[in-house]
């Protein structure tokens, strides 16, 4: 997948419940995590973000259901 651009990002993160506070990005599944995002040469990688944010929340949501 190419890079996107920053509305499509932020349509995207929005999609999947995800926003944008500081330079974080969080999640209302997730209470008390954040994330950063993947920088590649000094410049956000926003297609990686957004695969690696996804994966995380999901394993977040596994790790806690299985306490």
């Amino acid at each position: 997948m190419t890079d996107m651009t920053a509305a499509e990002f932020a349509a995207e993160l929005k999609k999947h419940g995800f926003r944008v506070f500081g330079a974080q990005i969080t999640s209302d599944d997730c209470p008390g995590i954040a994330w950063k995002p993947t920088m590649r040469s000094g410049r956000m990688d926003r297609a990686h973000t957004l695969r690696k944010v996804i994966q995380k929340r999901s394993e977040e949501i596994a790790r806690r259901a299985a306490t």
